[in-house]
């Protein structure tokens, strides 16, 4: 998502302005009220929204300039950008907490809006109406974007769509309505904040057994190698004893891809381990200041929700021309949502003052986000997961709301039960006690496993040589 700030947007209208042929006098008057507003003369809701007449900007363009404004002010408190100083950060106010509580004062907003001339094409509007308005630009992040881009401009059509249809409603079809489109919203807004939940309990997993591997790792991987091998040559006997024909090549080909998924996962042991041992220098590990933890966050949340939408399994199927995609396409759309799920090794070991700490990697999530929507738009299935309420008269939109209200609370409980799983993990759970146990009890531990996978290699010893039997019988009566 390419944001802009409210500095750059101003620049823009000036850029714009002069190239649009603007009276002299009319640009010297506009420039002058911003120098006001930057130099803390002016610098009010009211003369952003003075500019904006200025430059004859539309309801909704004055909206996100205002929100702009608002949402700078949340983040650099004393206005600290746009007077060349250094920001007045506050240690005392928590920047995740400030970012959920960014809710600017509808009723003012209205207020200055009214003042300034700007409703949204002459349509009756109050405050609440507002704060629904606004409510679904922040859920989006549309104030973020540029006032001139097509995602401003679609969501402004269809809120003025909205408006004209519930202009020739009742005031109790307009009540449910609101009503409805305000608990859809929450819902929206209870998925992002779930998700973010969901990937920070996979994060810590994932840390977890990191810390766990550079400890337990080297017995781990030797008790996996001597199981492995029990398995494989237990499955070689039994195809043997079932078919005594079987050559050594033909039994090969009929053992070689069940068992190429187990080495995979041991080599990709391997890989944790060397990692855990050796760790690498992180993709992106540092401190940030809080304004860009905060935007870090809220665009995490809309990726992650709209990584979710796109190819959780369930919502896959659920697309109309999915059961027309071929088996390997539909099993490379389900590695593609796992590919989505685990976490990289790039993602661990990041420093606990790091905002990846809690967060997963928004380069790596979006990388995956943007090869699903490729995938996608080239299997012919929807990419298109914006939040749009569908329907011709107000009265179909409210049974769209109502319907797509139960499928949020639908997505709720699996995202409820995907958590719980991840933090009702058995063996999660004995490795973060073994790793708050003494040394002596670790020590313990790791000689355990070493102790079984020499149980599991002497069984194996003993088992290839019966396989070698089954072989020489075979020989002899050849």
């Amino acid at each position: 998502m390419n944001t802009t700030t409210l500095a750059q947007e101003v620049e823009m209208l000036f850029s714009n302005a002069d190239v649009e042929g603007t009276t002299a006098s009319a640009l010297a008057e506009a420039r002058a009220l911003w120098n006001e507003i930057c130099h803390g003369a002016a610098g009010d809701a009211d003369a952003i929204a003075r500019l904006g007449t200025m430059f004859g900007l539309d309801f909704h363009r004055v909206l996100a300039l205002l929100l702009k404004y608002e949402w700078e002010r949340v983040l650099e408190p004393a206005h600290s950008d746009a007077k060349g100083n250094e920001p007045s950060h506050h240690a005392d106010i928590d920047a995740d907490i400030q970012a959920l509580l960014f809710t600017p004062d509808s009723t003012a907003l209205y207020r200055t809006l009214t003042k300034q001339g700007h409703v949204p094409n002459g349509f009756a509007y109050d405050p609440r109406s507002l704060a629904d308005t606004i409510r679904e630009m922040l859920l989006i992040d549309v104030h973020l974007l540029a006032i001139g881009s097509v995602e401003l401009q679609t969501f402004a059509d269809r809120s003025r769509r909205s408006l004209e249809l519930l202009q020739h409603s009742t005031g109790e079809i307009q009540t449910v309505f609101y009503s409805k489109k305000r608990e859809w919203l929450a819902r929206q807004d209870e998925l992002g904040e779930w998700l973010l939940r969901l990937e920070r309990r996979r994060l810590d997993n994932a840390n977890l057994t990191q810390e766990w591997m550079a400890i337990f790792g080297e017995a781990y991987i030797a008790l996996n190698e001597e199981s492995l091998r029990v398995d494989n040559v237990q499955r070689r006997i039994s195809f043997k004893l079932t078919n005594p024909e079987l050559t050594r090549d033909a039994l090969e080909q009929l053992v070689r891809e069940t068992e190429a998924a187990k080495k995979a996962e041991l080599r990709r042991l391997r890989h944790r381990l060397s990692i855990a041992t050796n760790p690498v220098v992180p993709l992106w590990g540092g401190v940030v200041p809080e304004d860009a933890g905060r935007e870090y966050r809220r665009t995490h949340k809309a990726v992650l929700r709209e990584i979710w939408l796109l190819i959780h399994p369930d919502k896959l199927a659920q697309q109309a021309h999915y059961s027309q995609l071929t088996d390997d396409q539909q099993s490379f759309l389900s590695e593609l949502w796992h590919r989505a799920m685990d976490v990289k090794t790039q993602e661990l070991g990041m420093h606990p003052a790091s905002i990846q700490r809690e967060y997963r990697s928004l380069t790596i999530l979006r990388d995956i986000l943007d090869d699903a929507k490729s995938i996608l738009e080239n299997y012919g299935l929807q990419t298109d997961v914006r939040l749009m309420i569908t329907g011709d008269t107000v009265e179909e939109q409210i049974a769209w709301l109502t319907r797509s209200i139960q499928r949020l609370d639908d997505e709720l409980d699996g995202v409820d039960a995907e958590f719980m799983a991840l933090r009702d993990d058995r063996d999660l759970q004995e490795r973060a006690a073994l790793l708050k146990a003494p040394p002596s009890q670790q020590q313990a531990a790791k000689e355990k496993m070493l102790d079984r996978a020499r149980t599991y290699r002497e069984r194996a010893d003993r088992m290839e040589i019966h396989l070698a039997q089954l072989y020489e019988t075979q020989d002899r009566q050849n």
